[in-house]
C-alpha cells in the first residue's frame, strides 16, 4: 500500500452528492478520483487492464495531510460510532471533531481507545484552531491554528439559448490553506505502478472537477512512501473504510453484519463529463464507517449510466456510445475489534 502526498496548486470545485453547484466535496473522494485517472488511462493507453472489475489500482478517498514543524502529519476521519461516556466531556466538542491523527488514529485501530483521549475542553491544545481536528500530543506550530480549507461563493449566469433569459447559480469553490495536503492511500499492483503515477501527475497537471480549463482542480504530486496498515493481524472480522463503497452483490446480504455495524450512507449523483448527461443516483456507504465482517467486503464497479438502455434526451442522442461507471469498491482496512 502507497500514501501520496499531493500539493494543491488552485481552487477545486467538486459537487457532492447533489446536482447543484453549491454542495461540494471539501475534498477529492475515491469515485471521483478513480473516475478521472481511469478515464485519463484509456486516453493515453488505449485500455485500463482489468476494466472494469479487476482495475490495477484501488484508491482511497483523500485526507488531509498538514505540514506541520516540518513534516507530513496525517489525517484520518473519525470513525463512525465510537462511545462518548466520561459525564465532563463536551459532547457537542466531540461531535465537532472530525478527524484523529495518525497515532490517534493508531490506538484507536489497535483497540486501545480511552475515554481519557477526548479533549475536555476547547482550550485542549491537542484540538486545532477550527476544534476539527484532534491530535494524540499537543502541536505547538503556529499553523496548527490556521483553518484546513476556505469556501468561496460565487454567483454566475446561465443564458438560455433561445430566449437569452438569464438564469443566476450560486457556485462554490474550495481552497485550501498553504500548510495543507492532500493524502491518498493506493492499492497498485506492482507491474502498472509506474503507469498509475503517471496517470496521477497527469491529472494534477489538466486539474479534477468543474472548471478545469481556468486551471481549477491542479495539484502536483510532492511525495510517496510506503503505508502499512494501521493493524497487521487485527484477526477480528472489523473493517475501516476509506473510500466510497457499495457492496458487491454476493455480500451485500451474508457477508456483512449491518446490525453491528457503525456506518453512514449516501446517495452519489452527477454529470457524465463533457455533457449534460445524468449518472443514475447510487446509494453508498460513507467514509469513516465501521463494517463488521469475518472476511474483507467486497466493493463493487456499478453502472450508472447505458445508452443502450437507459432513455436519452434527443439533443444528447450519439454524444456518448459506452456505458459510465462509477467506483464503489470502498477503501476498507483491517482494524481491531471495536
Amino acid at each position: 500500500m502507497k500514501c501520496f502526498y499531493l500539493k494543491p496548486k488552485s481552487p477545486f470545485h467538486l459537487q457532492a452528492g447533489s446536482l447543484d453547484h453549491e454542495s461540494v466535496d471539501e475534498f477529492p473522494r475515491s469515485d471521483t478520483l478513480s473516475s478521472a485517472l481511469t478515464s485519463l488511462w484509456f486516453r493515453e493507453y488505449g485500455e485500463v487492464p482489468g476494466f472494469p472489475d479487476q482495475m490495477p489500482f484501488q484508491v482511497s478517498s483523500t485526507f488531509p495531510v498538514l505540514e506541520l514543524n516540518g513534516e507530513m502529519k496525517p489525517f484520518y476521519p473519525k470513525p463512525i460510532g465510537i462511545a462518548i461516556k466520561p459525564d465532563d466531556v463536551e459532547h457537542k466538542l466531540v461531535k465537532k471533531v472530525r478527524y484523529f491523527d495518525q497515532p490517534l488514529f493508531s490506538r484507536w485501530a489497535n483497540g486501545d481507545w480511552k475515554d481519557a483521549y477526548w479533549p475536555v475542553n476547547s482550550d485542549d491544545p491537542r484540538l486545532d484552531g477550527s476544534k476539527t481536528l484532534l491530535a494524540a500530543e499537543p502541536v505547538s506550530d503556529s499553523m496548527w491554528d490556521k483553518p484546513l480549507l476556505k469556501k468561496h461563493v460565487y454567483t454566475r449566469v446561465v443564458l438560455d439559448r433561445v430566449t437569452s433569459a438569464s438564469t443566476p447559480f450560486h457556485f462554490v469553490s474550495v481552497r485550501y490553506n498553504a500548510h495543507v495536503r492532500l493524502g491518498i492511500l493506493a492499492d497498485i499492483d506492482p507491474v502498472h505502478e509506474a503507469s498509475f503515477t503517471a496517470m496521477l501527475r497527469l491529472l494534477g497537471d489538466e486539474g479534477i472537477g468543474a472548471d478545469r480549463t481556468v486551471g481549477m482542480g491542479q495539484f502536483e504530486l510532492e511525495g510517496v512512501e510506503e503505508a502499512e496498515p494501521p493493524v497487521s493481524n487485527p484477526g477480528s472480522g472489523c473493517w475501516y473504510n476509506m473510500g466510497v463503497f457499495n457492496p458487491a452483490d454476493d455480500t451485500a446480504d451474508t457477508g456483512i453484519s449491518w446490525e453491528e455495524s457503525a456506518y453512514g450512507l449516501q446517495n452519489r449523483y452527477g454529470w457524465v463529463s463533457g455533457t449534460s448527461l445524468r449518472r443514475r443516483p447510487l446509494a453508498v456507504v460513507t467514509e469513516a464507517s465501521v463494517l463488521q465482517s469475518e472476511t474483507r467486503p467486497a466493493g463493487s464497479v456499478r453502472v450508472v449510466l447505458d445508452p443502450e438502455s437507459d432513455p436519452i434526451p434527443e439533443d444528447q442522442q450519439g454524444v456518448i456510445n459506452h456505458k459510465i461507471y462509477r467506483d464503489a469498491r470502498g477503501f476498507l482496512l483491517p482494524v481491531a475489534a471495536q
